[in-house]
């Protein structure tokens, strides 16, 4: 542990507003921590006023940048228009959900909550008769188009 000399202490009492702590250790030789240097300013009583005496120069802040928002998704406007067409001719069976089989037609007639279906003749591989694929199904080309987007919750 070495001793403060008193050149050290007027060169910290001095320096003490002027310089950083870490400034005055590497000041003064080393020969002091940066601790040390603190702990002698403390027991001093030195102040540091001079610096905060100094006016700092005022921030201003700059301009706000705005990053551009996306819009809020409305679905309404985004809502696929069905297309325009001539209905088929037909004339559905109603069918329950428990008596359809692989060939009938799955669209919905009436409420949801009643299970019955179209009951129409779907094609192999198909959901709905030739009536309700006019309805339910878009071309790719309606579906790639540019305004179309599938639903989504706004955010």
């Amino acid at each position: 542990m070495t001793e403060w000399t008193a050149e050290d202490e007027n060169i910290l009492r001095a320096e003490w507003p002027n310089f950083s702590a870490s400034q005055l250790s590497e000041l003064l030789g080393r020969r002091y921590t940066r601790n040390a240097v603190i702990g002698k300013a403390s027991r001093m009583k030195l102040d540091r006023k001079a610096i905060a005496a100094a006016p700092k120069p005022r921030r201003v802040p700059s301009p706000r940048q705005y990053k551009p928002r996306l819009p809020v998704y409305n679905h309404r406007q985004y809502r696929p228009r069905l297309p325009d067409y001539n209905p088929v001719e037909h004339t559905p069976t109603p069918t329950h959900i428990l008596d359809l089989n692989r060939w009938h037609c799955r669209a919905v007639i009436g409420k949801p909550i009643d299970l019955t279906f179209c009951g129409g003749h779907a094609p192999d591989g198909s959901s709905w008769c030739a009536a309700h694929k006019a309805i339910y199904v878009r071309p790719v080309h309606e579906r790639t188009h540019a305004n179309w987007r599938p639903y989504r919750s706004s955010v």
